[in-house]
């Protein structure tokens, strides 16, 4: 039957002919209306999703997340494990028993899927390094990075100059088309070495070919294999050696200095050796043209 709302007289008689009569209302309640807000999330973070009771009366809820679980309450949070479309449920029921549905959609998002490269890894003094990084699940990312007490950048691909000795942290944040972010640290990824300092002084630095040997003092700082030049074609590895010029001239002398990390650093200077006039004076003579 569908009664209108009203007052209701209700009689009842038996096989007897006994007569109970009652009297009953029917209210004309209106339904709830419920609704609530639900914004995509990113896989690993928590949705929280409240109702809204335009009419101030539900006194039950009931969710249901899309993924088989019922949560209870006007408010709630929503996990997941794996990312996809998720219709979410609620039911919300008044002091009447009446009740109302409404039911969204919920995307879970991936997190960017980072593969990031560099064309070099160590280097002496200033080393200046292309990195790249892609998101693989998206073109249409934004990349942050961080070098490790030097500066930031933010381009897919970065070039950077490192001009402090040691190893450096590289970050990178990226955010993806739909707001997901995941970050790379590489520890100690960058290493930029000390360069030696090549230096030498000559004693001494001009004379003459009859006194043509050269003694080199090593002046370098920082340095642990030493290679000569002496401008004649000879050589030595010695850190402070000694050298016999057999020509005169000015020869260039070029000392190239490295260290542990095979870096390294080079220095010409020049040697000047120069000829000697040697007079004879004889000890007799005799007059005349003769000779005798």
């Amino acid at each position: 039957w569908s009664l209108s709302a009203g007052l209701y007289i209700v009689t009842i008689t038996d096989l007897n002919q006994c007569v109970i009569t009652d009297t009953f209302s029917i209210h004309n309640r209106p339904k709830p209306e419920i609704d609530f807000k639900l914004d995509d999330i990113c896989i690993g973070e928590v949705g929280e999703v409240s109702s809204i009771d335009t009419a101030n009366t539900i006194e039950y809820w009931y969710w249901y997340d899309g993924d088989g679980n019922l949560l209870q309450g006007d408010s709630v949070e929503l996990n997941y494990t794996d990312t996809g479309v998720y219709f979410v449920e609620l039911i919300a029921v008044d002091s009447f028993s009446c009740s109302d549905t409404a039911i969204k959609v919920l995307n879970v998002y991936p997190l960017p899927d980072i593969s990031m490269s560099k064309d070099t890894s160590w280097g002496c003094g200033e080393l200046c390094v292309s990195f790249s990084a892609l998101n693989n699940l998206d073109t249409n990312s934004r990349f942050y990075w961080t070098y490790e007490s030097h500066g930031s950048d933010s381009t897919s691909f970065s070039e950077y100059c490192f001009n402090q000795v040691g190893d450096w942290d590289v970050y990178l944040s990226v955010v993806s088309e739909h707001a997901c972010t995941n970050s790379l640290v590489m520890a100690d990824w960058i290493q930029v070495f000390p360069v030696p300092k090549a230096d030498f002084i000559a004693d001494p630095f001009q004379t003459d070919i009859v006194d043509a040997n050269i003694v080199f003092t090593d002046l370098s700082i920082g340095a642990s294999l030493w290679h000569w030049e002496f401008g004649d074609g000879f050589t030595d590895s010695l850190s402070s050696p000694s050298h016999l010029y057999t020509d005169t001239g000015t020869h260039k002398v070029q000392l190239i200095v490295n260290n542990s990390f095979s870096c390294g650093d080079t220095i010409v200077k020049d040697i000047i050796i120069r000829g000697r006039n040697v007079m004879y004076m004889p000890n007799a003579f005799t007059p005349g043209k003769d000779g005798v």
